[in-house]
């Protein structure tokens, strides 16, 4: 497989049982932008993100991951990924163009770990036009925003039985690198910081006994926006969902 098979880090779907109740949450209080809301589902964005959606929430009776999406560069990698998959036993799953807004075929498969993962190419974008035709992107709205806002969706943190166990599926089958790793006191993985985007990390990987969803981050554009998160939610009455 070529070096730029696996891009970055798309989106990611988690389930909720009050989509009413997230949107609350997410676009009124913390400023995410609000894509599209269809039955049973709320697609959002980061203020800066070109992709429409980049966090999807949908209605499945309770909180967790539902799947973790990475961008291929070419849709023939869809095929050449189906068949790893298969040659290791892993399911497969092939998903129609449509079946989430703006995007084309998918491919689902399931980790060794157990995470269900999705690779597409075909992703749509944002309209870069202004009413009056000009050119101005997403971060040019800054003056609409409110809330942090979160910027961009920067990475998901799985938990896994053996972080040692998982490396060689993410480093070898998926050629992600580690750009760090907390080793523990037998000198081996805890935890496992691995990329395929030029940042710290597309995916955290931490040792936990079974297949768990940590959770999912999203940059802000300075320091002082994690204090503003901090005075939202304490003004909202919501201290218990605060961790420092």
């Amino acid at each position: 497989f070529t070096a730029t098979m696996i891009l970055r880090l798309a989106h990611v779907v988690m389930a909720a049982d009050d989509l009413d109740a997230a949107r609350a949450f997410y676009v009124d209080l913390l400023g995410f932008v609000e894509h599209r809301r269809e039955p049973g589902a709320l697609y959002l964005r980061g203020v800066e993100e070109f992709d429409t959606w980049s966090l999807g929430i949908v209605d499945r009776g309770g909180p967790g991951l539902l799947h973790s999406a990475f961008r291929v560069s070419d849709p023939a990698d869809l095929d050449a990924l189906a068949a790893q998959h298969e040659r290791l036993g892993l399911p497969v799953a092939r998903v129609a163009a449509g079946a989430e807004p703006g995007q084309g075929e998918a491919l689902r498969v399931i980790s060794p770990d157990g995470h269900a993962l999705e690779f597409v190419h075909e992703l749509e974008q944002v309209d870069t036009s202004d009413a009056d035709g000009r050119l101005r992107f997403p971060m040019r709205h800054s003056h609409t925003g409110h809330g942090i806002p979160p910027t961009r969706l920067d990475h998901v943190s799985l938990r896994v039985p053996r972080v040692t166990d998982s490396l060689p599926y993410w480093l070898d089958e998926l050629t992600f690198s580690a750009s760090e790793l907390w080793l523990d006191e037998h000198d081996e993985p805890h935890i496992a910081w691995v990329r395929r985007a030029p940042a710290s990390h597309d995916v955290a990987l931490g040792t936990n006994g079974e297949a768990a969803f940590h959770h999912v981050a999203y940059l802000v554009s300075d320091p002082s926006a994690l204090l503003r998160a901090a005075d939202l939610l304490g003004d909202a009455r919501l201290p218990s969902r605060l961790e420092w």
